[in-house]
């Protein structure tokens, strides 16, 4: 590695630790990236989520319950697994995409 740098120009070396800074950020995840989001807008989005999703207003607190539930009792599960959690308990006409589930996440982490 020390060879590599070494060789590289100073320009080339920026474009290879920016590249890399880059990589970084991409892969951290989104609730790190919406870390500095208050506990109401994270509510808020959540909600709005759903609402696209198709789910009525009075149905959102019983789904929020039901997946609260489902990630105290499975903390490290991914999103499908959460999907098929809340399909056994009758929630069959909602899929989470993988946003909406860190969004719900990070709203449990926080407390609701």
């Amino acid at each position: 590695m020390v060879d590599l740098i070494d060789n590289l120009s100073k320009i080339e070396l920026a474009r290879l630790l920016c590249e890399m800074l880059r990589r970084v950020r991409n892969n951290q995840s989104y609730t790190q990236r919406i870390g500095r989001t208050d506990l109401h807008e994270l509510n808020q989005i959540l909600i709005e989520r759903l609402k696209e999703k198709g789910m009525g207003s009075g149905e959102i607190p019983g789904f929020i319950r039901n997946l609260t539930n489902a990630l105290l009792a499975n903390p490290h599960s991914n999103h499908l697994h959460m999907n098929e959690e809340l399909h056994l308990l009758g929630w069959h006409d909602l899929d989470l995409d993988y946003r909406t589930f860190e969004v719900a996440r990070a709203c449990c982490e926080r407390g609701f």
